[in-house]
């Protein structure tokens, strides 16, 4: 590998400031204000809440004592920090904006200089965390109106694919409404309240060979280790590895399966230390530590992928701006770690080993605790901080961490810190045993948020860890098994108005594609991650009875690198999962958005690229299925329905269903297009797959009128050329109105009159896409849901006949 001269990070930190990545505003209730920040020095930070920008007067938040930052490594050292009210004021309040400072054990605070920069202008050092002539970042707590209520939410953001990168039109978002703000509608109602993203982070796997020279240059710094020594490599260190030869190694030796069928490119650089992880983090989130020039490598990628990367690295600035000013939360999904993390039996067996079966593989153990563990202290850690404080498996793991140092000689204290991160203990049990062992003091990566007085709740899922698995190795897993369901969506008997809940993939999918993934090829199952809730229909079944207790919900996810809406109404007498019928049946509704990818368009996607996906929408290409019905209607039992134990007229040709499903369902989309049942169903279904509008104005279409019979050759092929030219026109207009599979961004907004005593919650997706060079969206497409669990007509009728 040439270097560049200058970009190694040993040559260039102690010229840099303090704060290498953050402020990001993580963790806000009406109570408590948490802040995540990654700095080069050992200090303690204190943080201070104020209901002004010029901290005049007593602040509403502040830390009790100044917490003292994490030594992760000998340069970094991580703190989210916490600031609880002060009395008497028993909360902080909505539609106030709220600003905050952190001050250093020195007596620095982020306005002083060499804290967030080193520029000698003070403004110029404010402008990397500041909106307009504001002195100090702020936000707002979440509405209790609806109709004020703003959400962002996204997902999958690779720093080498195409194009701007979506997150940062959060900072178009907050900036313009911070402009538009006035009397009537103040700052604190009319900017984002919160974002939510939904998975993949960073992308340990498929990473840019120069973004690996830097993640590994940058981590053995920021560590000050000798070299993490790697298991299963005769004591080698991720340095031995060098960006773009990396997919044999981690394939055959670790077990991964990012490059397992025919991408080798995927996974030639994959993050393996410990370092080269945290590296990661504080790259994409911070335009602190690059180089002014991006490193060479000799790989035959490096050209293209050193221009895209440049792509996202011009607007850090405002990721970072952002980043500081909105409330922040975060959920993994398996490229925090590596591609397929988890994802079947036989993936376990690879990495983690089966009794009786496979030994399992150091290596791939190691690269995934990696990624766990940073993902903890980057992520974790400001989503939920009441389990990193106190007797809780976060505290212990903090105080650990500073001893472990990548020496084998002290792998009893990684051991402890993969037992508190619930890295398995040991092999996948013989036997059929569907579940990984885990240490009971494990963390757990679910958590649910409210704020006193707002008529909703937000439940934040983890799909990667909580996993069962089918005794067939290639068979899709249930992506959360029955008791994960159970525990991160319990049922309650006095459910809020309205339910948000984080599913990083898709529950309801797109059916041709999904129907594409029940090809059980290596191709489809380690190139196209077949892992779809639709594959394995007893979970997905499980999730909807168990959601069916909730009236409204909003399902946020991600994942797909296309953003959707779809919209499912239910009727349930009996709830998959449960085994009696309910006295009175339960009416939900259920609105799901699905935004992504922030950076990760055109990606290849079962042989298109999402931008092609975005013209293709609902309806597939030739060879696929499509979607037969829209909206798409279906009955269902909890049980297989059996020939022999249905009541049958005697002397009756009408055939009768044979179900031996578990759920059995039955297509009712189209009247007297199925068979006669008499059994009652236990619920029905009706899927509403969404068409919104996009920002721009199309221009109507010309009508074509087809030549007469004895018109001339030329006239036909003038109609022909207008036709064609019509055709592509329609699929440029359709574009973007069902998949979106440009960049994106996606926020969630409701009707101006919502309110919880009306049954109907009128929500709005809206997508973000195309982004620009500034990091604003070019379009938008709008997507209208109206979720009213009162309307019976939203349901699908019963069909069930009595016997004759």
């Amino acid at each position: 590998m040439t270097a560049a001269t200058g970009w190694r990070l040993a040559d260039r930190l102690k010229t840099m400031p303090s704060v290498l990545a953050g402020p990001i505003l993580r963790h806000t209730s009406d109570t408590t204000v948490t802040v995540w920040l990654a700095l080069q020095q050992a200090t303690t930070v204190s943080l201070t809440v104020y209901d002004n920008d010029a901290a005049a007067g007593a602040p509403v938040a502040a830390t009790a004592e100044p917490a003292p930052t994490v030594a992760v490594g000998t340069n970094l050292h991580l703190v989210a920090v916490t600031a609880k009210v002060t009395p008497p004021r028993p909360r902080l309040s909505e539609g106030v904006t709220y600003y905050y400072d952190l001050r250093l054990a020195d007596g620095r605070r982020l306005k002083d200089p060499g804290v967030l920069s080193n520029d000698a202008d003070e403004a110029e050092r404010l402008q990397t965390v500041v909106f307009g002539s504001d002195k100090l970042p702020s936000f707002a707590l979440p509405p209790a109106d609806l109709g004020r209520l703003r959400i962002l939410h996204g997902s999958c953001r690779k720093p080498h694919a195409d194009e701007y990168d979506g997150l940062a039109a959060v900072h178009h978002l907050i900036e313009s409404s911070y402009w538009a703000s006035n009397d009537t509608d103040p700052w604190a109602l009319t900017r984002p309240h919160l974002l939510m993203l939904t998975g993949d982070q960073i992308y340990a796997d498929d990473v840019a060979d120069c973004m690996l020279a830097m993640c590994t240059d940058f981590g053995d710094t920021l560590l000050g280790w000798s070299g993490e020594q790697l298991p299963g490599l005769d004591t080698m260190t991720s340095a031995a590895f060098p960006p773009g030869t990396r997919a044999q190694v981690v394939t055959e030796v670790g077990g991964l399966t990012g490059s397992l069928v025919d991408l080798a490119e995927l996974a030639k650089s994959q993050l393996m230390g410990l370092g080269e992880y945290l590296a990661m983090y504080l790259l994409v989130w911070s335009p602190v530590l690059w180089p002014a020039t991006l490193p060479r490598t000799p790989s035959l990628h490096d050209a293209a992928e050193r221009e895209r990367v440049e792509l996202m690295r011009g607007t850090l600035p405002q990721v970072r701006r952002a980043l500081a000013n909105v409330i922040t939360y975060m959920s993994w999904d398996d490229h925090e770690v590596t591609d397929d993390w988890n994802l079947n039996r036989e993936w376990c067996r690879r990495v983690w080993g089966e009794e009786g079966m496979t030994d399992g593989r150091p290596l791939g153990r190691r690269i995934v605790t990696n990624g766990m563990l940073a993902h903890a202290v980057c992520q974790a850690w400001g989503s939920m901080p009441d389990q990193f404080t106190g007797d809780t498996p976060g505290a212990r793991l903090l105080a650990a961490l500073p001893q472990w140092d990548g020496d084998p000689a002290h792998q009893s204290v990684l051991d402890r810190l993969a037992a508190l991160l619930g890295v398995p203990t040991g092999k996948l049990p013989a036997g059929g045993v569907d579940r990984l062992p885990r240490a009971a003091d494990s963390l757990r990566y679910h958590y649910r948020l409210t704020w006193t007085g707002r008529p909703f709740e937000i439940l934040v899922t983890d799909s990667r860890t909580t996993r069962s698995f089918d005794p067939q190795p290639m068979e899709p897993p249930a992506v959360m098994s029955d008791e994960a369901i159970a525990e991160q969506l319990p049922a309650v008997a006095d459910p809020p108005y309205l339910t948000i809940a984080v599913v990083p993939g898709p529950v309801l999918g797109v059916p041709w594609i999904e129907e594409k993934q029940e090809e059980r090829t290596p191709e489809m199952i380690w190139g196209h991650d077949a892992e779809a809730w639709g594959l394995r229909q007893r979970t997905f079944h499980r999730l909807l009875g168990q959601l069916a207790h909730r009236p409204r919900v909003v399902l946020l996810s991600g994942d797909v690198h296309y953003g959707f809406t779809i919209h499912l109404s239910a009727w349930n007498r009996q709830p998959y999962g449960t085994s009696t019928p309910l006295a009175t049946p339960l009416r939900s509704e259920i609105a799901q958005f699905t935004a992504s990818a922030l950076k990760n368009e055109t990606n290849s996607y079962l042989d298109l690229t999402t931008d092609k996906l975005q013209g293709v929408g609902w309806n597939a290409l030739p060879g696929f299925a499509w979607v037969p019905h829209n909206p798409a209607d279906e009955v269902g039992w909890a049980e297989p329905l059996r020939y022999w134990t249905e009541w049958r007229p005697a002397g009756s040709t009408t055939p009768q269903p044979y179900f031996q499903k578990n759920p059995s369902r039955l297509d009712v989309s189209v009247p007297h297009e199925f068979p006669h049942y008499y059994v009652p169903e236990h619920w029905r279904h009706r899927i509403r797959y969404g068409t919104g509008t996009r920002s721009d104005k199309q221009p109507p279409v010309t009508p074509l009128t087809r030549p007469a019979p004895d018109s001339d050759k030329a006239a036909f092929t003038s109609w022909y050329g207008g036709l064609t030219t019509a055709s592509a026109y329609a699929r440029r207009a359709r574009s973007g109105t069902q998949l979106v599979g440009n960049n994106n961004l996606g926020e969630i907004r409701f009707a101006p009159d919502s309110s919880p005593s009306r049954p109907a919650l009128a929500a709005r997706h809206i997508l973000w896409w195309q982004m620009t060079a500034a990091g604003q969206p070019a379009y938008s497409t709008t997507f209208d849901v109206t979720l009213d669990p009162a309307d019976a007509s939203a349901v699908p009728p019963s069909y069930v006949e009595r016997p004759q």
